[in-house]
């Protein structure tokens, strides 16, 4: 035993210096190494226990000089691999040199593995803090060294004595001052505080965990001043975090006649990840909550907070906007009201987006927050004005809506060049359900802006309705004149009979399907009755109970209108039809008078699985008995006008009994509902009657 004193006296009374120099830790050894025990005992003197160094204090500084020297050499290889990556990957382990020392060193102090784990943590947590060694230190080795002086407590049979020196209790603090003060700005790879990103949880829990699991060692003497001190250090932190991350983007919207738009767009992609955020804020405000921090409060309420910073660009970016819309708020062609400059229709979008990225934020606040934090902070939340800030370019955005409408419905037309085969079941263009689906998410859209101001949604309800009414019709009759162009997409030339095309009743179907699916959907897509009687309740008149009958009878109109489109079709099909139909007829009455059995079969084969089966099969249900109606019309009026006269009373017998046949069939597929009996037709009743009075003549 005295053997090992007296080594330990030696060791102490080796100049730390001589290893602060060393270069590497090869020299660090070296110099333990030339300490011969016969070199200086003899110069040893007696001396008072508080005359020598604390063996504590000593270790703590070797240890120091130890990791910097593993530190060095981490730097040191990373310069030779010639990388530029200013981070230095230290996976927080000690070479065996490096081991070796500070074993020796801890046998021959007499240091406990406690207090040597607790060394470590403390050396590493301080050069973290360091600037020349911050990148070098990542938070999973403090985890880790941390695990090491946890797992040696667990060892203790007392853990709430812990034996600690003085001197390993002041530089704790003191360390664990320094070290909880250097999460005041990002160090290294740790993650920012803000936004709250759910992938960035992980990294603030480990920082969270660490600093919790430090303070329930409970060696700090002063705890209550190291929590005031996290305090201050968390709120400093996110204060930083929030000017960082609208300092990455320089949003300068400084010149109004030429309003950058990708600008715009950059500080739109940067509100919409904050508003999906929101999803998360409420973990965020729990996680903060267990240091007596209110994450919303100071990220949102307190002055230079992120809603301050969000309120100054918003609003100077729809103050330069405003002036940028009047300019692009115009039709480029005059003869057509449809076409508008691109650039409104972004701009639109952009302010929409931004609009309902805004209402999303402080929803989510509010939601948040229990009613009386809202309260008490909400006066002090300029955001929460957002709405009034987009009152001047609301009508802007409006028109946007009302350009992107009247663009879809156009387009849908243009854009209808697709090629459909008979064997494909397919009852729409997707041009058509691609516009009318875009159309309606418009109008969602609109509704879900909820402008509180109801004279502007008033205005918006009797601009759109007008908009899909004025442009569905548009639509009806753009259709219509593309089928007249392409001859119904038959060649009557070449076949000599009309061939019922997949292209027509697909074309029928879409004008249907923009009248049953979007001009039926508006009072509710709109929301014509909350709008009309907000209405009423502001202004105290029911004079606005006529607007709402109005613009349904704006949509009626247009349905009728679409129904004529479609009846004038439809007539012209039969048309075409009837051309086909003479050369058959014809030959009808020529095997009439020849006496032939079944002498109608090839003209009611033709209509039947030539023309109305396809019919059937390509058109809506509620279209079919309209077009087999105008058909059956047409082949009436064929059959009258190339009925031979002068022909014997048996002649007109046999032509109305087979007539009588096909007029049974007509009356049957011309039905709207199969069980319900269609009303009677007149020319087929005037036919049938001239029919019998050539039967019943005697002198024809």
């Amino acid at each position: 035993m005295k053997y090992l004193y007296e080594y330990a006296l030696h060791a102490v009374c080796c100049p730390l210096h001589l290893f602060e120099r060393a270069a590497t830790i090869d020299e660090l050894a070296a110099h333990v190494a030339e300490r011969n025990f016969s070199q200086s005992v003899s110069c040893l003197t007696p001396a008072a226990d508080s005359d020598f160094p604390s063996l504590v204090e000593e270790d703590h500084k070797l240890t120091r000089i130890v990791i910097r020297h593993e530190l060095e050499d981490a730097r040191e290889t990373k310069k030779n691999n010639e990388s530029n990556d200013s981070v230095i990957d230290w996976n927080g382990s000690l070479n065996n040199l490096s081991y070796s020392v500070l074993t020796q060193f801890r046998v021959l102090y007499n240091i406990s593995v406690l207090s040597e784990a607790l060394i470590q943590l403390l050396v590493i947590m301080e050069l973290r803090c360091s600037e020349d060694y911050s990148l070098f230190i990542s938070q999973g080795v403090i985890e880790d060294h941390l695990k090491i002086l946890l797992e040696q407590i667990r060892q203790r049979t007392d853990i709430d004595d812990l034996d600690f020196t003085d001197y390993e209790r002041t530089v704790f603090e003191e360390i664990f001052s320094l070290f909880i003060g250097h999460y005041k700005k990002r160090v290294r790879d740790d993650a920012p505080w803000f936004l709250p990103l759910r992938e960035n949880i992980s990294s603030i829990e480990s920082i969270f965990h660490t600093i919790c699991t430090l303070f329930q060692l409970k060696i700090c003497s002063n705890q209550s001043t190291t929590k005031i001190l996290l305090e201050e250090t968390i709120k400093t932190r996110l204060q930083m975090d929030i000017n960082d991350s609208f300092s990455v983007h320089p949003f300068v919207f400084q010149d109004r006649n030429d309003l950058q738009l990708n600008a715009v767009r950059k500080f739109l992609e940067f509100v919409e990840k904050l508003a999906e955020s929101m999803s998360i804020i409420k973990k965020y405000q729990e996680l903060f909550a267990s240091f007596n921090v209110s994450y919303i409060k100071i990220c949102f309420f307190e002055p230079n907070s992120a809603g301050d910073h969000l309120t100054e660009v918003t609003r100077c970016l729809l103050k330069n906007m405003t002036d940028y819309l009047q300019k692009y708020a115009k039709p480029m062609v005059k003869a057509t009201s449809s076409i508008y400059d691109p650039n409104l229709i972004q701009s639109s979008r952009v302010l929409l987006k931004l609009y309902l990225c805004l209402k999303r934020i402080i929803t989510a606040l509010r939601d948040t927050l229990e009613t009386r934090d809202w309260q008490t902070n909400a006066f002090e939340f300029k955001l929460i004005d957002y709405h009034n800030w987009f009152s001047p370019t609301m009508k802007f955005l409006l028109e946007g809506f009302v350009a992107q409408i009247r663009q879809a419905m156009e387009r849908a037309v243009e854009d209808d060049n697709e090629v459909f085969h008979d064997e494909d079941f397919i009852r729409y263009s997707q041009s058509s359900k691609a516009a009318t689906n875009l159309c309606m998410k418009l109008c969602q859209e609109w509704e879900s802006v909820d402008y509180p101001d109801i004279n502007i949604r008033y205005i918006a309800l009797i601009k759109l309705t007008n908009t899909i009414c004025e442009q569905c019709q548009h639509y009806a009759r753009r259709t219509a004149h593309k089928l007249a162009e392409n001859e119904y997409f038959t060649d009557l030339n070449r076949t000599r009979s009309f061939d019922v095309s997949k292209k027509l009743c697909i074309l029928v179907n879409d004008i249907e399907y923009f009248k049953q699916r979007l001009l039926s959907s508006l009072p509710d897509l709109l929301h014509f009755s909350s709008v009309i009687d907000k209405m009423i309740e502001n202004y105290e008149s029911t004079g606005f109970q006529q607007t709402k009958v109005t613009l349904e009878r704006l949509i009626n109109t247009a349905e009728n209108e679409m129904n004529d489109v479609i009846k004038l079709i439809f007539e012209h099909v039969a048309t075409l039809f009837c051309v086909s139909l003479k050369d058959k007829i014809l030959k009808y009455y020529k095997d009439e008078k020849c006496k032939k059995v079944e002498p109608m079969k090839d003209i009611n084969q033709y209509i039947d699985q030539e023309i109305l089966l396809k019919l059937y099969e390509g058109l809506e249900k509620v279209q079919y008995s309209r077009v087999a109606c105008a058909i059956r019309v047409k082949v009436l009026q064929c059959l009258r006008e190339f009925l031979p006269s002068q022909e014997p009373p048996d002649f007109y017998v046999r032509v109305l009994q087979s007539f009588d046949r096909l007029a049974a069939y007509f009356e049957t597929v011309c039905r709207e509902e199969q069980h319900i009996p269609g009303s009677p037709c007149e020319e087929i009743t005037i036919f049938q009657r001239t029919l019998q009075q050539y039967a019943l003549s005697t002198e024809q």
